[in-house]
């Protein structure tokens, strides 16, 4: 009972907060870099992998400290994995396509006059697999790479929710600003329908313009 006390007087006041706040609604563009990766059993094999994403957001900035988030965003996953043989070098890139919708809190620390403001986010996200592809080159050595295969992942979720810490900095105009961010997204379960736990991971280095 009284669990439900403090949350419904938390509520309240941050209604109330929120409320009186003057709101200011940014919406801002992005785009980066990100080294995907898998953990668990049997993924040793497996390399990092790099990819592009980039997508759009939206802020809901209460005050120079605190701001709400919410984007939405494609990046690329998988992974790497390369075989040598008497025949050359196998290497199989697993390529996912994902969709990315994140909900992030904002917290900025004001730097009186200066015109750039540090900041910390963190938040929970979903992600929709677009597709999720196997592809197999072979390099034997002559200068040319000859692929002998090419597939459909199979027995991956199509939604996975993740959590995400990040760290950045905005530098400010008058009526815009750009940032510089480091996020780290994880999977809180496993990416696989069955079989042993496999978790994703994504390190991110992105740029953005809000206005």
């Amino acid at each position: 009972m009284k669990k439900k006390i403090v949350a419904l007087f938390l509520a309240v006041l941050l209604f109330t907060m929120f409320a009186h706040a003057s709101v200011v609604v940014e919406k801002g563009v992005f785009f980066g870099l990100g080294l995907s990766r898998f953990s668990g059993e049997g993924t040793s094999v497996w390399n990092d992998k790099t990819g592009m994403l980039g997508g759009f957001s939206l802020s809901f900035a209460f005050s120079d400290v605190f701001a709400l988030q919410t984007d939405l965003y494609f990046v690329q996953k998988g992974a790497v994995n390369q075989v040598t043989g008497s025949g050359g070098i196998l290497r199989n890139t697993m390529d996912i396509g994902v969709l990315e919708i994140p909900f992030l809190a904002k917290l900025s620390l004001p730097l009186g006059e200066l015109r750039f403001r540090p900041y910390v986010l963190g938040g929970a996200s979903y992600g929709l697999k677009l597709w999720a592809n196997l592809s197999t080159i072979l390099d034997d050595g002559s200068g040319y790479e000859t692929q002998v295969g090419d597939a459909k992942v199979t027995g991956m979720k199509s939604w996975s929710p993740s959590y995400i810490l990040g760290a950045g900095g905005d530098f400010l105009a008058r009526d815009s600003r750009l940032n510089i961010e480091i996020r780290y997204t994880r999977s809180f379960g496993s990416v696989l329908t069955e079989g042993t736990p496999v978790y994703s991971s994504v390190f991110c280095l992105l740029v953005g313009y809000f206005f």
